[in-house]
Parts: C-alpha cells; sequence; structure tokens
C-alpha cells in the first residue's frame, strides 16, 4: 500500500496519544480523535499509519482501516506504542502526530541528534470544538536542512 504513494510524507498517529487528549478531564478514550486526525492527514493525500493497541473499540477499527494502514499491538510493554510510532516514522522519514515531548527517550542512546530528529518529526495538536488542529511541524512543509540529523550528519533535502 505505502510503496505506491510515497510522493507525500507518511503521517504515523499515536492512538494512545490522540484518544486520550483531555481523558483527564471526562475519563474516557476519545476514539473520535484518532479517526478525526486519520481523515484529516488522509484527505490531504498522506498515507497514514495509525499505531492501536488491540483492544481498540471495533467499529473504530473498522472505520481507521477504511482510511489507513493500522499496527495493532500486543504485549505489556507501557511504551510499546511510543517505540512502533518511532520506528515507523524512521523507516519512512515521516511525521508522528503526538503531544508526548519525551519521545527521544525511547531510544536506548538518545542525544541531541536524535532529540533533534524527533522534534522536527512530531507534529503537535488539539481540538477545538471536536476538530483536530494540528500544530508545530507540519507534514507539507519539509523538514529543515538541519547539522543535526539522526546519524550526526548534515542533512539537505
Amino acid at each position: 500500500m505505502l510503496t505506491e504513494v510515497l510522493d507525500r510524507e507518511v503521517v504515523v498517529l499515536d492512538s494512545l496519544n490522540l484518544a486520550g487528549f483531555e481523558k483527564n478531564k471526562s475519563g474516557f478514550w476519545n476514539w473520535d480523535h484518532v479517526v478525526s486526525a486519520a481523515e484529516h492527514y488522509g484527505k490531504k493525500g498522506h498515507p497514514v499509519i495509525c499505531v492501536c493497541p488491540v483492544w481498540i473499540p471495533k467499529e473504530v477499527k473498522i472505520k481507521l482501516k477504511e482510511i489507513c494502514m493500522m499496527v495493532d499491538l500486543f504485549g505489556h510493554d507501557k511504551s510499546i506504542d511510543d517505540k512502533y510510532v518511532l520506528m515507523h516514522t524512521l523507516l519512512y522519514d515521516g511525521f508522528f502526530v503526538s503531544n508526548d515531548t519525551n519521545m527521544s527517550e525511547h531510544f536506548v542512546k538518545s542525544n541531541v541528534f536524535i532529540r533533534n530528529w524527533v522534534e522536527r518529526s512530531r507534529i503537535g495538536f488539539k481540538f477545538e470544538e471536536g476538530t483536530f488542529v494540528p500544530y508545530q511541524q507540519r507534514p507539507d512543509q519539509t523538514k529543515e536542512p538541519a547539522s543535526h540529523s539522526l546519524f550526526g550528519e548534515e542533512v539537505r533535502e
């Protein structure tokens, strides 16, 4: 699927972060947030990968499968979803949607190069009246050339 449409940047969704947005206020996971973000990028022509736990509601899973590629997660590692989000972002040199500003801590050897790559690849978000609103780096903007790429060499796009 993705190899045919890689003329646009891949966007990887951290579904637990999206669904958990304002969970402390409502007490509930809001899976419509994940669907809203997937539709937002899908409509713009971006390939979307959604990293989800296996326990998401069946009706949400059906909706998401129509919009994007899904990666179902099993296991007891509390941070496994973040690791898969980062892995797919790195694999496709894409962007990931999450408000988690500590994603670089999942790398065994986090350093300035990795922290820089993670921050340049992360798209923060909010919801206004139920509408997904991305901010920070957006995938329709190219990543700025940097003197600190993931592996330390200068990157020119």
